[in-house]
């Protein structure tokens, strides 16, 4: 399906055009339950506030797929889009990395910080998928997964999986051998 976004525009807009109208609605329907509460207790209410979030949340993210799908197809847009790939292929460490650098900002164990405005969190929390993209471009150069991914793919097929990237490797060999008068080809 991903392959061929062009001949699947109309099926994408519709999917676009429906999520917005099923997930929004409901959205809002849960967000006011939540603000009333009672969703953790067994009541009505509680019931009515599990059925707006089950007909809010999918619907919404089929929505919000469609809608980077047809960006994607732009092609101003998609070179942008593309540079956030890597931090898609890359998401298990990712999410662990910024688990644990939220562990070491705020809380006992590293800095404690927890006097921020929104402003300041919103900042902070874009420093560090600004980190995340760069850091991910870089390894994926030299490496065919990230590290959790690597184990998460060696331990699925039961076998250790390719880590370092062969052309790299390949690289790095022909530059630590000693110069002589033959040219080196990278």
């Amino acid at each position: 399906f991903y392959s061929h976004l062009e001949q699947n525009k109309k099926l994408l807009k519709q999917i676009l055009f429906v999520g917005l109208a099923v997930g929004l609605p409901a959205n809002i329907i849960f967000s006011i339950f939540m603000i009333k509460g009672g969703y953790y207790q067994l009541t009505i209410n509680g019931l009515y506030q599990t059925i707006a979030y089950s007909f809010g949340v999918a619907p919404l993210a089929l929505a919000y797929a469609s809608f980077f799908a047809l960006l994607y197809l732009k092609p101003s847009i998609r070179k942008f889009l593309n540079t956030l790939a890597p931090v898609g292929r890359m998401a298990l460490t990712n999410y662990i990395m910024h688990s644990i650098i939220g562990l070491l900002f705020f809380t006992q164990l590293g800095f404690g910080i927890s006097n921020m405005g929104p402003t300041a969190w919103t900042l902070f929390a874009l420093c560090i998928y600004i980190f995340q993209i760069f850091t991910s471009t870089i390894w994926l150069r030299f490496f065919n997964y990230g590290p959790l991914e690597w184990l998460w793919r060696s331990a699925t097929y039961g076998k250790w999986q390719a880590m370092i990237k062969k052309k790299n490797l390949i690289d790095v060999e022909l530059t630590l051998q000693p110069h002589s008068t033959q040219t080196i080809i990278k």
